[in-house]
């Protein structure tokens, strides 16, 4: 053997068992790519090169689960037995380079999954042992990975979806598995929140503590077959299809609420929780099958709000079930909404591809006769709402359903279980009508008469989850620096995806040994105790004492929802303007603060990210620069460049694409010209994509734009923003108000004095866009002079750089612009401050 090539091979050899090392350490947090890696290093290797090996592969393979283990000991098998191929004439020597560039599959960076391939049907053995894999990896999710809901359980538990999705079309027992899955969710579910109440009580929190702690727990756990359905929705285009996805989707769901009935508090149990905290889990039953909500139904404590379930919701829950009875297609669930307060469940279906009705059908399922009010049904038939089901007795309520307005969509419901089977019939009638009997081709000639963009809930956080795009930019940029420690600055313009992509962080990390702390500022309520970590900074303020050396460490283990906190920690503090500015204000009250409880603080943040990594999200990039004598933080933060949503010309999957297809839904069909138009003027701040698009939509409507002429293009949206950019009708829409109001603010007097970074840049935006309202540009010496017009303190050099970062300003070596265009627009028709 020549030198060369025994070079080549030991220098292989070194890289593989290296390669392998890394495999086996994430073969369990990161399954299927590390499966992908370890089957294409066998695969670009030589056959004598694979028998040398073997000892390392089996090593790194045992690291493997049980059914991965088995694929991948099988396909070496393979390899180290199969006939050795002609051996070419002059065969070139390998290297490491070649080796591992054949062994790198295409999809290690972005897994795509791939159509399962037509198959004989599954055998009751393969039943057996893909329960056995489930069961297993249950129990490694309760053992080592309890509450991970967003890495591990999504990984496994999705692969497992499509793999059960998929037999029950040929596996004729099917309703036996959906049991055997029931009963094994059941099962974990039970005893994952079993422990987590354990914990918050030996931790020696209150009972209602571990109630909102095991809440939100289970709100992230029900969310993630609902992720798998919707991914899943628009396949189902059959009857047959959407039959076996509704089904194993109720499967799952029922079975994770069933096992948290089990649960006992003290005070209540896990069935008294459910039926008086409903806000957390009671819109997934619109996803449910009627076998499975009655069975639920029976697990709850029956108050007002389980008794309105029963009556009301159920029969339309079966009369959704029976739409599909001796037909080809079906609608499915597709959104769904609770709004506990009003006594309302929302639910929107939506119908298969195959359907002559192309928009979602609303329904609202009322479930108590004292929260109907007259007022609110004539909006909703106003919006177009199908089919209302609106308790009914005596009194007021009662006469509703007499007013001539109401009469089409109002189906009138008794609290009686021998009514349900009228009721069901009632409410189905002007489903099928809705759903089988609309479309026709005269019909399709008709202009455009439905907003579809309003339907997309931009102001609707209870929805946005169905409508979330998994963002690859904020997980490449996470990603850069998971594995560091250090405090990290993501600022950009208002409503652009920040806290969104904050929440889901812990679905981004590669490493699945590091645990994500997430926390907020300014918390909505949505979320239980989401604002623990600023309400316990407020607290320590109050109190004026010196605050204990692991304040900051151990108030993180406490905002850690009781998941098992990793050797590093990322903390992700949402609106940390909020956080210095209470600090900022403390310090003006009583000075003293600054010794007792900021400056410790701050230090022990610092001592902190040396370990661990913090995340602060907001807008303005200089609101942590406080006590700037001794601030020992503000030197470790970094600001990072926030992605908006990307887009790549040409990459039908791309971010931006995927936003404009969830907002512009059929029968709406942009081409890529027109997604290119529309990025040009948003450049995928998504917020504002959703609203100039919904301007867009009321501008076919009122040019009477047949639907079967909904084809846009780059021409379509130059049409509409020669009248509708204008500076005119910018000043006068809607849509835009809430930035309307956030440039009105900040180019105030208050602004100037309280923010005084967002009053610069709003003013030096506004100058930019009018300097030529055309192009909405400047050169780079112009920009220095609108900077000193603003402010003779401002450092126009570093202002650019830190408004680049946010998205407000993009620039060249030779001009400055709006790096939203249609946010310079909105700036430059506000009123106020430097002019």
């Amino acid at each position: 053997m020549s030198g060369e090539k025994l070079a080549a091979e030991t220098a292989i050899a070194s890289q593989v068992q290296s390669a392998l090392t890394e495999i086996a350490a994430v073969a369990v947090s990161q399954p299927g790519p590390s499966e992908e890696r370890v089957t294409a290093m066998m695969d670009g290797l030589q056959q004598d090169e694979l028998r040398a090996l073997e000892p390392a592969f089996r090593h790194a393979i045992g690291a493997f689960l049980r059914k991965r283990r088995d694929r991948l000991l099988l396909h070496l098998e393979k390899k180290l037995t199969a006939p050795k191929p002609g051996t070419p004439p002059h065969p070139a020597v390998p290297t490491p380079a070649t080796v591992f560039r054949r062994s790198t599959p295409a999809t290690m960076a972005s897994r795509v999954p791939t159509a399962r391939p037509v198959k004989q049907p599954v055998t009751q053995a393969e039943v057996d042992e893909r329960m056995a894999d489930l069961e297993e990896a249950l129990n490694e999710l309760s053992e080592k990975h309890i509450f991970q809901w967003h890495t591990l359980y999504r990984d496994w538990l999705s692969e497992d979806f499509d793999w059960f999705l998929d037999a029950l079309a040929s596996y004729v027992r099917y309703p036996q598995v959906l049991e055997k899955i029931h009963e094994a969710l059941a099962a974990h579910s039970a005893e994952i929140f079993e422990k987590g109440r354990r914990h918050q009580i030996n931790q020696g929190e209150t009972e209602q503590y571990a109630i909102d702690k095991s809440l939100k727990g289970l709100q992230s756990f029900l969310d993630l077959p609902i992720e798998f359905y919707s991914a899943r929705l628009p396949s189902a285009v059959d009857t047959g299809r959407a039959t076996r996805l509704r089904a194993l989707t109720s499967t799952m769901l029922s079975a994770i609420l069933s096992g948290y009935t089990q649960l006992d508090f003290g005070t209540y149990t896990g069935g008294g929780v459910l039926a008086r905290y409903p806000r957390s889990w009671a819109h997934t039953l619109a996803f449910s099958t009627p076998d499975d909500l009655d069975a639920l139904l029976g697990l709850i404590e029956h108050n007002d709000f389980a008794r309105g379930l029963m009556f009301y919701l159920t029969p339309l829950v079966e009369a959704i079930e029976s739409l599909g009875e001796g037909r080809e297609h079906m609608p499915l669930p597709a959104l769904s909404q609770l709004r506990s307060d009003a006594g309302l469940m929302n639910i929107w279906l939506r119908p298969s591809a195959l359907s002559p009705y192309p928009q979602l059908i609303e329904l609202e399922c009322y479930l108590g006769e004292r929260y109907v009010r007259q007022p609110d049904l004539l909006e909703a038939a106003r919006r177009g709402v199908t089919v209302a089901v609106v308790p009914i007795s005596t009194g007021p309520a009662h006469r509703m359903q007499d007013d001539p307005r109401l009469q089409q969509i109002v189906v009138p419901a008794e609290a009686d279980l021998s009514k349900v089977p009228s009721i069901r019939h009632a409410i189905r009638a002007p489903l099928v009508g809705r759903a089988y009997h609309q479309g026709t081709a005269s019909s399709r000639r008709q202009p455009l008469g439905h907003n579809v963009a309003r339907a997309f809930p931009r102001d609707n956080p209870n929805l946005l989850p169905y409508y979330i795009v998994h963002r690859q930019t904020v997980r490449d940029l996470f990603r850069t620096f998971e594995s560091r420690s250090g405090v990290r600055l993501w600022c950009s313009v208002r409503r652009s995806g920040k806290t969104t992509a904050g929440a889901r962080l812990d679905a981004d990390t590669t490493t699945g040994q590091v645990t994500v702390v997430k926390q907020t500022c300014d918390t909505t309520g949505e979320t239980p105790n989401d604002n623990m970590f600023y309400k316990q900074v407020q607290t320590a303020l109050t109190a004026g004492s010196w605050l204990p050396e692991t304040f900051f460490r151990d108030l993180i283990q406490r905002c850690g929802d009781g998941q098992a906190i990793s050797d590093r920690t990322v903390f992700v503090l949402d609106e940390y303007e909020t956080l210095f500015g209470a600090l900022s204000a403390s310090l003006r009250r009583d000075n003293d603060l600054r010794y007792f409880v900021v400056q410790p603080l701050l230090n022990q943040m610092v001592e902190f990210s040396r370990e661990n990594l913090i995340i602060f999200l907001g807008q303005q990039p200089n609101a942590h620069y406080i006590l700037m004598d001794q601030n020992q933080l503000s030197p470790y933060v970094q600001q990072d460049s926030f992605p908006l949503f990307d887009h790549k010309q040409g990459e039908p999957r791309e971010e931006f694409a995927q936003l404009i297809r969830k907002v512009l839904t059929n029968p709406v069909n942009p081409d890529a010209s027109f997604v290119d138009a529309v990025y040009r003027e948003t450049a995928g701040h998504p917020y504002l994509t959703v609203s100039i698009l919904s301007g867009l939509v009321d501008w076919l409507i009122e040019e009477k734009r047949p639907v079967n002429k909904l084809e846009l293009t780059r021409d379509d949206f130059d049409q509409f923003a020669a009248t509708r950019l204008r500076p005119g009708a910018v000043s006068l829409n809607r849509d835009y108000g809430i930035f309307h109001e956030a440039a009105r603010e900040a180019l105030s007097g208050a602004g100037r004095q309280q923010s005084p970074w967002l009053h610069e840049i709003y003013a030096v935006l506004r100058a930019v866009a009018r300097s030529s309202p055309e192009t909405l540009r400047c050169t780079r010496r112009d920009f220095e002079e609108i900077a000193a017009q603003v402010s003779d303190t401002i450092d126009a050099g570093r202002l650019l750089a830190t408004s680049s970062d946010s998205n407000f300003l993009a620039y060249d070596d030779q001009h400055v612009w709006p790096r939203i265009r249609l946010l310079g627009r909105i700036a430059a028709v506000a009123q106020g401050g430097v002019t």
